[in-house]
């Protein structure tokens, strides 16, 4: 998995803060998200099948991106920090395409 110049262990991104706090004020308060580790599993903490819906609008809408339903899997999804990872990938490619405007 390309780590995007980021060490394992290193400390929380700006993106994985950014999901963070969407999923925590807007996903799931009151789920101790808002200290969710960057590698805690999601999908036992924070989503289920309602809200990755609400998620994965909220990224295409906010970072520009399209999300396939066959790429809403756990090794994107699965923590913050693949999550964080994933979606920075797709913004590259989007640019890369001569996607933004």
């Amino acid at each position: 998995m390309q780590h995007l110049g980021r060490r394992p262990g290193a400390n929380p991104s700006p993106m994985e803060e950014t999901l963070r706090h969407y999923i925590a004020t807007e996903l799931a308060p009151g789920h101790g998200v808002a200290t969710l580790d960057r590698r805690d599993p999601l999908f036992e903490s924070a989503l289920d099948s309602t809200n990755v819906l609400s998620l994965v609008a909220h990224l295409e809408r906010e970072f520009g991106i399209e999300i396939p339903d066959q790429e809403v899997v756990p090794s994107n999804f699965g923590t913050l920090e693949l999550l964080a990872l994933y979606v920075e990938r797709k913004r590259c490619s989007r640019l890369s395409a001569g996607g933004e405007h």
